[in-house]
């Protein structure tokens, strides 16, 4: 029997992954903890400025364990440093407990500004309050508060009790994530690996990329706080409703009616609250929900908006699962997203799968950490994204690859999926245009082409009547203007003004369009470097993913593939424009509400148009080098979360 000798380099490739993990870890240890505190900062309060005078500003709250520090919400300009002193009173005796200089300079947002003061011994509810001064400079110092009735008092520098609260908290102790310290360093290690061993040896590219994706979406599902992506707070209450058994919306409301969504009566419980970067306020919300279940009881909540159950079934069933095994809000949620994230992967892998070109690009994209960020979140844009990389897939697959000739049956299947893709995000179904990228010939001839396609288009027209005439009533009837004039009234009839618009509206915001592709949460937890990183390794992995199929592409499919981007960028911002009445009013000069993440689905198509017949592509183990460089990425975007939520 023939043994393999074991030589240095073999070793060398076992232990060095190890090694990097271990440097990795313990230099960003800084991720993996977070302090415990106790927030008096009301999210959804109206928020007032108290300017920071000669006189001191009191505050007063009540500490039930030890103080390790205070942090304190503050904002202005100053030109240079300024001194401020914080000084921690016991209510009952006026003693001095604790005192703590820090110096700082605003630059007119607001900061969470730290001051090292302690208090040990803490029994039980102890009356305090802070004094927060000036020591030296002379900038302009405001202290952000709330507007309230609170048990806690304000006073600024008078005996005046003012009916406002200092938007601050404290440092009670540490808190270790663990299950995210394990999952990240699994997420590097599989990235080294597969660099290392160059594991595409072994394993079909789709097949690494479901690895990463899955991967490195737990570790996004388990430390990304309850609805900090966008509109994540609706699409839980969405999820929750469906996980009571409304399954079949808006087709039929099965277990209450119209208008409103069944939830727990103990739903407000969950202290939901847009977590601000930096502020630390990740730990304070997860312990709450971590110690609420929900409970037994439902109630029914006022809820306007419709939505289609159908992309909400795997968030639901995570719910509801978590909810039969007793677990609280936490592991619901985590359940929820995990099983969102298999969907997306499914979804994804088969395209990856089945297209026969541009297979990398489409995995770096899939691999984006905002895409995958969404991927294990409640949002059904999960499954939007996974079927629209499908359905471009499959496109791809039939315009070059498929032998033999194509009939109904490939028709049917692009129908379905654009069906999915029209309940979904109805602009998307502009995606339906690719078709014509598939030569006449491969059905036939002429005749075939038409009646396959006819047959197959039949669903997809009922479907998309019927989806209509449900928006309709919608659309039809956003935040009428002068006259009543609607926006859907005022753009059929100025079209060129909305021409204007959307040209405006590109110039305006197409950079920040690409940055926030790199920027996960509601806009606010930037990415940094990875904003010239990925694109660059994006455009690196474009000039040489070619094979045989992409020398066949034509001057004409490749005009197809930039007129398909641009007719449904168009189409969502109208969408935008028409549907969003809140933000845009009738005949606004400027589309509010666009967002980088809303081109992935169609990201690929000018990537692909604009690729090159003359580079070839000799570089070995390329899929190793992709899936293993975007692992990479991706926990450097998962360490820079914890540390903005934590």
């Amino acid at each position: 029997m023939e043994h393999k000798q074991i030589t240095v380099k073999s070793v060398l490739r076992f232990i060095v992954p190890i090694l990097l993990v271990l440097a990795v870890l313990y230099f960003k240890r800084g991720a993996f903890w977070g302090n415990i505190t106790t927030n008096y900062d009301d999210a959804k309060a109206e928020t007032e400025s108290v300017e920071l005078a000669e006189n001191p500003i009191r505050q007063s709250f009540s500490l039930s364990k030890d103080m390790d520090g205070m942090d304190i919400i503050l904002e202005g300009n100053t030109s240079d440093q300024e001194k401020l002193s914080m000084r921690i009173y016991d209510a009952q005796t006026n003693q001095l407990l604790d005192e703590a200089e820090t110096e700082i300079t605003l630059n007119g947002e607001k900061t969470l500004v730290h001051f090292d003061v302690e208090v040990k011994g803490i029994k039980s509810d102890t009356p305090m309050y802070f004094e927060l001064s000036r020591v030296s400079g002379d900038g302009e110092i405001v202290a952000s508060v709330t507007v309230g009735d609170y048990q806690e008092y304000l006073q600024n520098g008078t005996d005046e009790i003012l009916g406002q609260r200092c938007r601050f908290s404290f440092t009670n102790g540490r808190v270790f994530h663990a299950v995210f310290f394990v999952v990240t360093a699994i997420v590097l290690y599989a990235a080294l690996l597969i660099l290392f061993y160059w594991l595409d040896r072994r394993f079909e590219l789709e097949k690494l990329f479901a690895a990463m994706a899955i991967l490195s979406g737990i570790m996004f599902a388990i430390i990304n706080p309850l609805g900090q992506e966008c509109d994540g707070w609706e699409h839980y209450l969405r999820s929750v409703d469906v996980s009571y058994g409304n399954v079949l919306a808006p087709i039929a409301n099965l277990n209450h009616q119209k208008a409103v969504i069944e939830v727990p009566e103990n739903i407000n419980n969950i202290n939901f609250q847009r977590i601000e970067p930096e502020t630390g306020m990740g730990n304070a919300f997860n312990q709450n929900i971590q110690q609420l279940h929900f409970s037994k009881q439902t109630t029914e909540m006022s809820y306007p908006s419709n939505f289609v159950s159908l992309f909400y079934l795997p968030q639901g069933l995570g719910i509801f699962i978590g909810r039969i095994l007793g677990g609280n809000v936490y592991i619901g949620l985590v359940i929820a997203r995990i099983l969102n994230l298999l969907c997306y992967t499914a979804f994804t892998y088969f395209a990856i799968k089945k297209i026969p070109i541009f297979k990398h690009i489409l995995t770096v994209i899939a691999l984006f950490p905002l895409t995958v960020y969404q991927a294990a979140s409640v949002s059904p844009d999960a499954l939007l994204v996974g079927m629209c990389f499908l359905f471009t897939a499959l496109c791809f697959s039939y315009a070059y690859e498929e032998d033999g000739t194509l009939g109904i049956k490939q028709g049917l299947s692009l129908s379905v999926l654009l069906i999915g893709i029209l309940l979904c995000k109805y602009v998307y179904v502009c995606l339906g245009f690719l078709i014509f990228m598939i030569p006449i010939s491969k059905f036939g001839d002429k005749k075939s082409y038409a009646k396959d396609f006819a047959i197959a288009l039949i669903p997809l027209l009922v479907v998309g009547i019927l989806t209509m005439s449900t928006l309709q009533s919608d659309v039809g009837l956003m935040q009428a203007g002068e006259a009543g004039q609607t926006q859907m009234s005022f753009v059929l009839h100025n079209p060129m003004s909305f021409v204007k618009t959307f040209v405006a509206t590109m110039e305006t915001y197409f950079q920040q369009y690409v940055e926030w592709m790199d920027t996960l949460g509601w806009l606010e937890y930037s990415l940094g470097a990875l904003i010239t990183v990925v694109p660059c390794f994006l455009i690196g992995v474009a000039c040489v993913d070619t094979n045989e199929y992409s020398k066949q592409i034509t001057m004409r499919q490749r005009i197809i593939m930039v007129v398909v981007f641009g007719i449904t960028t168009v189409a969502v911002m109208a969408g935008l424009y028409i549907a969003d009445g809140r933000i845009n009013p009738v005949g606004a000069p400027i589309i509010l509400g666009g967002q980088g993440r809303y081109f992935i689905p169609i990201l690929l198509l000018p990537i692909a148009a604009f690729t090159s017949k003359n580079i070839e592509n000799r570089m070995e183990h390329f899929s190793a080098k992709v899936v293993g460089c975007m692992g990479l990425f991706l926990v450097y975007a998962g360490i820079l979360l914890s540390g903005m939520c934590y």
